[in-house]
């Protein structure tokens, strides 16, 4: 689906697609000169595109479908929270988005690119930190001699970044970290799909939620919007209970809530992941990957 701006002498508004009349009537609900010689219409269009994705995972035993027929857009620059109980689906769906993985069925786009057909082209496109990066650095970058790491593609300004549980396991000040490289990505333009076990991370960093479940879309939209259409819902975390029946994880960034956290023996497993962790984790993103980083990217753009 593509979104058309509106930009007058008065006003910008970013619509659905519409017929005249309605484009008409919303200009003018905004008190803007309806005079063509003083508007203009950008058609703007997502910069990611699923439409009815579906993925089955075979063998000889059992058929498993982890995705069915999942479908949403992301606008350029947006934030784009993904969450939902572990097995949901996803893991998948991100993977299919980068390139890593082929799907069943449906068709997705970036920036126009399919990644099941150019998987080349979308490296350069999209960079995606796995989940579990920091146990899979370790665990690769044995494998990895120094030959491999100079051919090694990591782009260095890549249009979609993707989070899969990205700060699962790190203490706060981790997660701190994470939310204020999600911010400056956003501040740059760039667009962001942020996989996350922790509501909080969702309801303040992204402009969309997508609530998947049983490998379907339960819901979309804003915090707000899915607040206001769910029955009984106050908050978010009613959101997810309700549409999932899974306890949810809220997380909060709060930085109030540091001192308390700090005061709280430290888990034992997994072992939490430290701020200088955390920031050496996201540091690739930015084009500026360490060692145990480039073992990770490897790791993806040879999968």
């Amino acid at each position: 689906m593509a979104y058309v701006t509106i930009d007058t002498m008065q006003t910008t508004a970013l619509l659905a697609p519409a017929e005249p009349t309605r484009l008409a009537a919303a200009m003018a609900q905004r008190g803007a000169p309806l005079n063509a010689a003083k508007t203009r219409c950008n058609w703007v269009k997502p910069i990611v595109s699923v439409c009815n994705l579906r993925k089955v995972y075979r063998n000889d035993i059992y058929e498993k479908v982890a995705v069915k027929e999942v479908s949403f857009d992301v606008m350029p620059g947006q934030v784009l929270g993904i969450i939902g109980p572990e097995g949901a689906g996803k893991t998948t769906i991100v993977e299919c988005i980068a390139g890593l993985r082929p799907a069943d069925g449906g068709a997705i786009r970036v920036a126009g690119v399919d990644p099941q057909t150019d998987p080349i082209t979308i490296r350069s496109l999209v960079t995606i930190q796995p989940k579990n990066a920091i146990r899979l650095a370790t665990r690769y970058r044995a494998g990895l001699s120094s030959s491999d790491r100079g051919h090694l593609h990591i782009p260095m300004r890549p249009k979609v970044a993707i989070f899969d549980e990205l700060t699962t396991g790190m203490d706060l000040a981790g997660r701190l970290e994470v939310a204020k490289l999600i911010e400056r990505l956003r501040k740059a333009g760039m667009t962001v799909l942020l996989v996350t076990r922790y509501l909080a991370e969702a309801e303040q960093l992204c402009d969309q939620i997508v609530v998947i479940n049983d490998g379907l879309v339960a819901a979309r939209g804003s915090s707000e919007s899915l607040i206001a259409n769910t029955a009984g819902a106050e908050t978010l975390t009613d959101v997810y209970e309700t549409l999932t029946g899974v306890k949810a994880e809220v997380g909060s960034l709060a930085a109030a809530d540091e001192s308390a956290a700090s005061s709280m023996p430290a888990p034992t497993a997994p072992n939490p992941v430290t701020r200088d962790q955390a920031a050496n984790q996201v540091d690739s993103t930015m084009g500026t990957a360490v060692e145990s980083e480039v073992a990770v990217n490897s790791m993806v753009v040879c999968a």
